[in-house]
């Protein structure tokens, strides 16, 4: 999957979370800082994340760098989708 494909899921997931839309959301983005998110919000970005891929996050997946920005997880939900695809082919 493409970084602009999991790009698009990530902006929709958080749109969710936060019920509002992000036309501006940038790579550089944090979560906490920028957006307001709290770890709820993280669970239902998650949740989300996983119901429009099928993306499976185990918990030793859940480090705080991978929810640093925008771009952490996106670059998070791409690799694991990669991988997902890899060992299902």
């Amino acid at each position: 999957m493409s970084r602009e494909i999991a790009a698009g899921h990530v902006k929709a997931a958080l749109e969710a979370a936060l019920n509002k839309e992000l036309p501006q959301l940038r790579d550089e983005d944090r979560l906490f800082e920028t957006l307001g998110l709290d770890s709820v919000a993280i669970i239902q970005v998650l949740f989300v994340l996983e119901d429009r891929t099928g993306l499976e996050v185990e918990t030793e997946d859940l480090v705080p760098a991978v929810f640093s920005s925008v771009g952490s997880v996106t670059d998070f939900v791409a690799a694991k989708l990669e991988e997902q695809s890899a060992t299902a082919g």
